[in-house]
C-alpha cells in the first residue's frame, strides 16, 4: 500500500539563509546607524532602510522555506519507514502486532513533524487498519471511524492520492451501511483511483471483482484481463494471481 515519494526539489544547504542574514543584516544596520548620525541624507537613508528591511524579510522567508523543506523530508523518511514496517508485519505469521505498532509510532512522528503531509496520515491508516484487520472483527469495528477520518484527511491534503482513493473504495464497499458503507461510493472511489493511475492493476481488479459479484461476466472478464496485463507489466505477482483466479472463476460465463 506504499507509494513512491514525490520527487523532491534540489536540496539547499541549511546554513545558506543564516549566511545571507549574517552578511546582509549587519550591513543594513550599519547603514541605518550612519543615517541617524547624519552621514547620509534623509532621503537616501529612508531608501536604504527600506531596501535593508526588504532584504532581511527576503532572507527570513528563505530560511522559513528551507525549514519547511527539511521538515517535509524528515516526515517523508518516517512515512517510508512506517510503510516498510507494515509490509514487514504483513509477512509475519506471529508477533506482527508489535511491528504494526512500530509503523504506527513512525507515522505519528511524521504527522507531528509535518501535519500537512498526506502520506503521514496514510501510513498511519495502513498500519492501524492492517493491525485491526488481523486482530478481530471487534477491533475493526472499533477503528472504523478513525480509519475513515485518516483517509479523508489524506485526501483533503492530497486530492490525487491514488492509494488513498483505492483504499477508500475498498473500505466503502466492504463496510455495512450501518458503519457508513456504500457500494456506489466505493465504486466511484475505485474509478477515481484507476483514472489517476491507469497503469495500476489493483483498482481495475477490484472493479472487475465487483462486476463479477453483480453477474456482469463480460465486463468482469474484460477488467480481469486488463488487470492481469497491468500487474504483469508491473511485476505485481499478487495481483496477477488474483486476476488469474478471477478469470478461472468466470470461465465461459456470459
Amino acid at each position: 500500500m506504499s507509494r513512491s515519494p514525490a520527487p523532491r526539489s534540489r536540496k539547499i544547504p541549511r546554513n545558506t539563509a543564516r549566511v545571507f542574514v549574517g552578511i546582509l543584516r549587519p550591513r543594513c544596520l550599519a547603514h541605518e546607524s550612519s543615517a541617524r548620525s547624519g552621514l547620509l541624507g534623509r532621503t537616501r537613508s529612508g531608501r536604504l532602510s527600506l531596501v535593508c528591511a526588504a532584504l532581511v524579510t527576503l532572507c527570513s522567508g528563505f530560511a522559513l522555506g528551507l525549514a519547511a523543506e527539511s521538515r517535509r523530508a524528515e516526515a517523508q523518511s518516517l512515512a517510508d519507514a512506517a510503510f516498510a514496517e507494515c509490509h514487514k508485519a504483513d509477512r509475519l505469521a506471529s508477533d506482527w502486532d508489535a511491528t504494526y505498532d512500530n509503523g504506527i509510532e513512525l507515522a505519528k512522528r511524521a504527522i507531528a513533524i509535518d501535519p500537512s503531509f498526506a502520506d503521514g496520515y496514510y501510513a498511519l491508516f495502513v498500519n492501524l487498519g492492517r493491525k485491526s484487520e488481523r486482530t478481530s472483527i471487534a477491533a475493526q469495528a472499533m477503528r472504523v471511524g478513525e480509519l475513515k477520518k485518516l483517509l479523508d484527511k489524506t485526501l483533503e491534503l492530497e486530492p490525487t492520492h491514488v492509494h488513498a482513493w483505492e483504499a477508500k473504495g475498498e473500505m466503502l464497499m466492504r463496510l455495512p451501511r450501518l458503519f457508513g458503507g456504500s457500494e456506489m461510493q466505493g465504486v466511484d472511489a475505485l474509478r477515481r483511483s484507476a483514472e489517476l493511475d491507469p497503469k495500476w492493476a489493483k483498482p481495475v481488479l477490484r472493479l472487475a471483482q465487483y462486476d463479477w459479484k453483480k453477474g456482469r461476466a463480460a465486463q468482469a472478464r474484460t477488467g480481469a484481463e486488463r488487470a492481469r496485463e497491468l500487474s504483469r507489466a508491473a511485476g505485481d505477482e499478487n495481483s496477477t494471481k488474483e486476476a488469474d483466479d478471477l478469470l478461472k472463476e468466470i470461465g465461459g460465463a456470459r
